[in-house]
């Protein structure tokens, strides 16, 4: 799942926390939602050392190759 698709369940999770009347309902849906927008920052982060990674162990390569 890419960081969008769990924002936009963060999103619908607040959504619903706006219509519900239930404070422990409306407070379960927030903190849902919380825990998407982690998940969402989590998956950037991984992808932003992932990207660091891949572009060392590159520059790590085209220095041991012989010219």
């Amino acid at each position: 799942m890419a960081s969008h698709e769990y924002r936009s369940k963060a999103m619908e999770c607040l959504e619903s926390a706006s219509r519900v009347h239930d404070a422990g309902a409306k407070n379960a849906l927030i903190n849902l939602a919380l825990h998407w927008l982690r998940l969402a920052d989590l998956h950037e982060t991984s992808h932003r050392a992932e990207d660091a990674t891949n572009k060392i162990a590159d520059q790590l390569r085209a220095e041991r190759l012989p010219p």
